[in-house]
């Protein structure tokens, strides 16, 4: 006797089985992350906030500078530490984790700082930059990774444009509370 086996239909990868929640989980990343930018937008908050705090040009200009060296920089050395960790989200979210909340304790630094205590504010802006940069640049080496093996390249585009689309309009809600 020979009995047919019926053809077994192919298990999903482990990359489809999660890729809902996925493209979920980084369209909200994305869309969230671009939203809280404009809040400290470096072409456009952070040049207006240092000409309120300063006159001097060369601090202007060492600010941009600090905004990109502090990003660029970093991923270099934390690309070679993290090439050959088979884990890189241990390290993305410590990374955001200390990064992160910077931001809110330089907003409430932008509060409760009387407006004589512009030096304070100075270094306490260059510090946050300085650090929230720092740590964004090792968890974008992460994240980037992440994001390769958890999007199949055919959706990548359509998860990273619906990002931007949602940070854009969190954007225009930011513009309103950056203005005021």
């Amino acid at each position: 006797m020979n009995e047919a086996i019926p053809d077994e239909a192919p298990q999903p990868t482990e990359q489809q089985r999660h890729l809902r929640r996925n493209v979920a989980a980084f369209m909200a990343d994305f869309g969230g992350f671009g939203g809280g930018f404009a809040f400290i937008h470096p072409t456009t908050v952070l040049p207006v906030l240092m000409r309120q705090l300063t006159s001097s040009a060369p601090l202007l200009g060492l600010l941009t500078t600090v905004w990109a060296g502090c990003w660029l920089l970093p991923q270099l050395p934390a690309g070679r530490w993290l090439s050959d960790k088979p884990r890189k989200k241990p390290v993305l979210v410590v990374a955001t984790a200390i990064g992160r909340p910077i931001l809110l304790v330089l907003a409430a630094l932008l509060i409760f700082a009387r407006p004589s205590d512009s030096t304070v504010i100075l270094v306490g802006l260059f510090l946050g930059v300085i650090i929230f940069r720092a740590t964004d640049a090792v968890a974008s080496v992460g994240w980037f990774d992440i994001f390769s093996k958890a999007i199949p390249i055919n959706r990548r585009g359509r998860v990273v444009s619906a990002g931007q689309i949602l940070g854009g309009l969190l954007a225009l809600g930011a513009a309103v509370v950056v203005r005021w």
